[in-house]
């Protein structure tokens, strides 16, 4: 293993991946690999196309982040789990190279928050 794969593999909760300009796998981490069997019973490749498992609704943020912008995002997957997210170009010799995505589930935390604020509305109710 290099340097960079024990770096993006010091994670186990942080899904991590890094495309080329066509959105074909460059590297990932094992979060991401494990994620990617869990959502679709099969492991990504490098040289596969992220959008074997990916929406084709992301080809828009994709085009985004290779214009340079780097922005971070709370979505909805498909098994009904959210993902927060950070998406940054990748630059080598100053110029964009690809996509770096780091995503976390969260959706433990945003069901506990939902949780709370039914509890709340319920208290608010009774008083």
């Amino acid at each position: 293993m290099n340097s960079i794969e024990s770096i993006i593999n010091c994670t186990k909760e942080i899904s991590i991946l890094v495309l080329n300009k066509n959105y074909e796998y460059i590297t990932f981490n094992e979060a991401h690999r494990r994620e990617i069997f869990r959502g679709h019973g099969k492991y990504p490749k490098i040289g596969e196309s992220i959008f074997n498992y990916f929406r084709p609704k992301y080809k828009e943020t994709f085009d985004r982040i290779l214009q340079g912008e780097s922005f971070s995002d709370l979505d909805e997957g498909d098994a009904q789990d959210f993902w927060e997210s950070s998406w940054s170009p990748y630059y080598e010799n100053g110029q964009i190279v690809g996509i770096v995505g780091f995503a976390q589930d969260v959706t433990d935390k945003i069901m506990y928050q939902q949780q709370i604020e039914d509890n709340a509305s319920l208290l608010d109710a009774i008083l």
